[in-house]
């Protein structure tokens, strides 16, 4: 990967070249008709040349992982994995893993409940990033609970689909990148724990009738991301929310296709967000919305589709990070051939 990114504001551009190697040997065994294991190994190397970093960086990762599946019968499933990695340039071993047991309980109705243990190492910009990188950083350790439920149903002619999840993570030295004074320049940072939980429900409905198909669907995400205990022991930022987490968040959809036509718009909601670990200062919502039209035609067993989208459809002014204005409404051509 090359990305070169020049403005006339910045005192210097940035120049980064990344190099990747990805190996990876799995094999999978049936044991029985209800049962099987997966498992395999997998090597990556990545190095990156950049003006912004004074060395070439370059870190090794090796892992082995395991995964044990059980059909006990058309209603219950089991899944067991886990994972082992070795990072050199951190001189790390870790193990991440989950259980998930999932129940069908009716036709229409499934549920699932799994528990996993996550991990996750502090990336090149985290340590090395010049006059921002810490590289006394520690990597994520995390814990997660989740449920999950699925009910699909029928009204007259449309098809209709409910969901339902709630998850609760605990994490400790979550990496985030901080305003820290004296200047107020962002750096990451580990928190010594965070506690984020919340919930997801969403709603969809299709139908189909002659040349005609119609999709919408609505969602609405609760995410309570709260730190717990700091390693700087500041009593202040103890159940503050993380800044730029969204306690509320939604979207929106619609897409009608018509023989070869498809025109989809999506509308997006983000809540106010704080932007100091105080959570004295915030900056507002927004919502925007995307849309696209795509064409498509089949040529022998060859399929080309040529698309066209506007983003940020009604031009709205808003930001993501404060004082980082994001582009207005822009467009978009495509053109893709699959063979």
């Amino acid at each position: 990967e090359f990305q070169l990114f020049d403005n006339d504001l910045l005192l210097e551009a940035s120049n980064n070249l990344v190099k990747s190697i990805v190996l990876e040997a799995e094999h999978e065994i049936q044991l029985d008709a209800s049962q099987h294991i997966n498992g395999g190994i997998n090597f990556i190397n990545n190095t990156a040349v950049s003006n912004n970093f004074e060395e070439v960086l370059q870190r090794y990762q090796y892992a082995a992982f395991l995964l044990y599946s059980k059909n006990w019968n058309d209603r219950f499933k089991t899944n067991i994995s886990g994972r082992g990695t070795y990072i050199n340039d951190l001189d790390i071993s870790n193990f991440s893993g989950e259980v998930s047991q999932s129940w069908q309980a009716l036709d229409q109705l499934g549920f699932e409940l799994a528990f996993s243990k996550n991990f996750k190492a502090p990336t090149f910009n985290d340590l090395y990033w010049p006059n921002s990188g810490n590289p006394n950083l520690q990597p994520e350790n995390g814990y997660n609970l989740e449920f999950n439920s699925r009910w699909n149903y029928q009204i007259d002619s449309w098809k209709m689909s409910q969901h339902l999840t709630g998850f609760s993570n605990h994490i400790s030295n979550w990496i985030q990148w901080l305003p820290v004074p004296p200047d107020g320049q962002f750096r990451p940072v580990n928190h010594k724990f965070v506690w984020s939980r919340g919930i997801s429900a969403g709603i969809s409905a299709e139908k189909a009738w002659k040349d005609w198909n119609l999709e919408a669907g609505l969602q609405y995400t609760l995410t309570k991301s709260t730190v717990l205990s700091t390693n700087d022991e500041d009593p202040n930022k103890v159940n503050q929310q993380l800044i730029y987490v969204p306690l509320h968040a939604g979207k929106a959809n619609v897409s009608v296709q018509y023989k070869k036509w498809s025109f989809d718009y999506l509308h997006h909601l983000v809540g106010s967000r704080f932007t100091n670990p105080y959570n004295t200062s915030s900056i507002s919502g927004f919502q925007t919305a995307d849309l696209n039209v795509d064409y498509s035609w089949k040529m022998d067993d060859k399929e080309v589709l040529i698309g066209a989208g506007i983003q940020n459809l009604w031009n709205k002014e808003y930001e993501i990070v404060a004082y980082y204005p994001m582009p207005p409404r822009s467009f978009s051509l495509s053109l893709n051939y699959r063979y």
